[in-house]
């Protein structure tokens, strides 16, 4: 079986996007991970509950390596998903992200990459308006797709953050 990998290169870091290693490129043989070292992998919030009450079974972040990957957030509080249009989800799914990120030590400026996923392409002006209030000053590069949800609301946001270890 094959698996596809994509690599980002960043300053001699290295991420596989698809989540499982994280790594830096060196010629020393002590800090290079096919000669034995790890990296830690630091989990957010893997005991969350969703809709239901129901455990959710997956993180809410993994930090590994100084990358942080963010899992898509919805506007959702207290395990329900609020009411409104998407002015309002799209507050309350942001504000739900920059939490996460906050509580990993990472800001809005840390941000490499935002997938967003619109229940309905006619939101996109509107969901895109909020979204410049918060990433207007340090944009991240973006994909944004209409999707069908999981569970009904109107958009559903993740991000992929970097902080380099020294900073």
């Amino acid at each position: 079986m094959f698996a596809r990998i994509e690599i980002l290169f960043i300053n001699d870091d290295f991420h596989w996007s698809n989540s499982v290693f994280y790594g830096h490129l060196s010629t020393d043989k002590e800090n290079n991970l096919q000669n034995g070292s790890s990296m830690s992998i630091k989990r957010y919030g893997a005991e969350q509950v969703g809709a239901g009450g129901k455990t959710l079974p997956f993180a809410r972040a993994v930090e590994a390596g100084g990358w942080l990957h963010v899992s898509g957030q919805v506007a959702m509080e207290n395990g329900e998903i609020i009411g409104g249009n998407i002015v309002a989800q799209t507050h309350k799914a942001i504000g739900n992200l920059l939490a996460i990120l906050k509580e990993a030590g990472y800001g809005v400026e840390h941000v490499v990459r935002v997938g967003v996923w619109l229940d309905d392409p006619r939101d996109f002006w509107s969901f895109n308006r909020i979204y410049q209030e918060y990433f207007g000053a340090h944009p991240p590069a973006r994909a944004c797709v209409q999707s069908s949800m999981m569970v009904d609301c109107k958009v559903e946001i993740d991000c992929v953050a970097y902080k380099p270890k020294d900073a």
